[in-house]
């Protein structure tokens, strides 16, 4: 008796993690995408769904709980967006190396950072749950 191949251990372990990676980079390509609606953004949600539909029809790429995978990525972008406003909210004045002022407006950053929490915290309890519910019962 043969297990399927979706359940099935990968023949090597390292396609575990790639695949892994592999979600987790569309996460985060399809997470800057939609924080960069007006720059590059549409090109890197089109690269996201090109990477996801990839994904989708490479069979070592195929995981049943990808979609986990890529809320964590898309939960770097929020990050990164509280990193960038760390010093908000207000007006924040810095002076450059030859007395240069420079002003900009930051917003808070919390919540973006609770936002990138909830997503990453998420998915990553998420995928345990569903890897212990998947293990079945231990015992005879």
């Amino acid at each position: 008796m043969s297990a399927s191949p979706a359940t099935a251990p990968h023949r090597y372990p390292i396609l575990g993690v790639l695949t892994y990676l592999w979600w987790l980079l569309t996460g985060v390509v399809l997470g800057v995408g939609l924080v960069a609606a007006f720059a590059l953004g549409p090109l890197l949600v089109i690269a996201a769904v090109a990477a996801a539909a990839a994904g989708a029809v490479v069979p070592s790429l195929r995981g049943r709980h990808a979609w986990l995978t890529v809320w964590a990525g898309i939960g770097v972008a929020p990050a990164y967006v509280a990193w960038l406003n760390r010093e908000g909210p207000g007006i924040i004045c810095r002076q450059s190396a030859d007395g240069v002022q420079s002003c900009t407006e930051e917003y808070n950053p919390w919540g973006f950072a609770a936002l990138a929490v909830l997503l990453v915290l998420g998915s990553v309890v998420g995928l345990f749950v569903l890897a212990r519910a998947s293990s079945g019962p231990k015992g005879t």
